[in-house]
């Protein structure tokens, strides 16, 4: 077993005293993660604590993307996150990376325990232009908010159909595409779960997932305890001759297991991105 991976099971083996109620999947963070253009994003965690009383929050589960060990593994912290009574707790990237085992590049998830009152979100920001490396203070750059999911709110399940709404690409880009559409899929869970990337009903649909040109419907695995991402692009050459707007788009995928998917949506003009959470109203309901 790799060191980052056996310190994560070490800790979450250490940790299971706690009884939680509740628990949370944030499904993308990143920390030191490289983007396009020198853009390297970091996390920061928002634990709020609405009741009059202190709260407990473990690491519960450890969703790997893709990481880059350090030189330096580390365990884990053996103690849970105390958010005390009517505030909030942020955890700081310095923080974060020793409860990721210390590694030196990670992008995936994180599974949270925690009594049902309490509140998870996440803040993924771009720190190019602001710092180089993150401190004990909060983060500076252009950020996205990724909210937690509860784990009665993950999306998938035999016979259930979901949008992704309103992505956006460019088309015949003459020039830097103008934006640029990535999708998450966090599978938490024990057992892999198959995925159905789709097109709208009755019609047809091309498009590159990464490098490679595919046509919908779509098939892959997003494996037990792991993150697949997708860079998801429109189809056909370059933009030589006619040129493209920008344009919005949906995609719809069916899931045999239980998911957190979410796509980014990135504004290459200020590498800004949105959010697109994928949740249980987005299921398609028959007319």
């Amino acid at each position: 077993m790799r060191p980052f991976l056996l310190s994560v099971s070490c800790f979450l083996a250490a940790s299971g005293f706690i009884s939680a109620q509740e628990n949370t999947v944030v499904p993308v963070i990143a920390w030191g993660a490289p983007g396009l253009a020198g853009n390297r994003w970091f996390t920061e965690l928002y634990l709020a604590n609405p009741t009059s009383q202190p709260q407990d929050v473990i690491v519960a589960g450890v969703q790997v993307l893709r990481v880059k060990e350090s030189l330096h593994p580390c365990l884990p912290p053996v103690t849970p996150i105390r958010v005390p009574p009517l505030q909030t707790r942020v955890v700081l990237t310095s923080d974060l990376n020793r409860w990721l085992g210390c590694p030196e590049e990670f992008v995936g998830g994180l599974q949270f325990s925690h009594p049902a009152s309490l509140l998870v979100v996440s803040r993924m920001t771009n720190v190019k232009g602001f710092q180089l490396e993150p401190s004990s203070r909060p983060l500076q750059g252009y950020s996205q908010e990724i909210p937690g999911v509860p784990m009665a709110e993950l999306v998938g399940g035999t016979g259930q159909t979901y949008m992704v709404p309103a992505l956006l690409w460019h088309p015949l880009a003459c020039g830097p595409n103008q934006y640029d559409t990535y999708l998450y899929f966090n599978n938490p869970t024990a057992t892999d779960v198959t995925v159905r990337l789709l097109p709208r009903a009755g019609e047809s649909m091309n498009l590159k997932l990464g490098n490679v040109e595919v046509e919908l419907p779509y098939q892959f695995k997003v494996p037990a305890g792991r993150v697949v991402q997708w860079s998801v692009q429109p189809a056909g050459g370059s933009g030589a001759g006619e040129c493209g707007e920008p344009q919005v788009f949906d995609l719809f995928f069916e899931a045999d297991g239980k998911l957190a998917v979410l796509a980014s949506v990135v504004d290459r003009a200020s590498n800004d991105a949105r959010t697109v959470v994928v949740r249980p109203e987005n299921q398609l309901k028959n007319p």
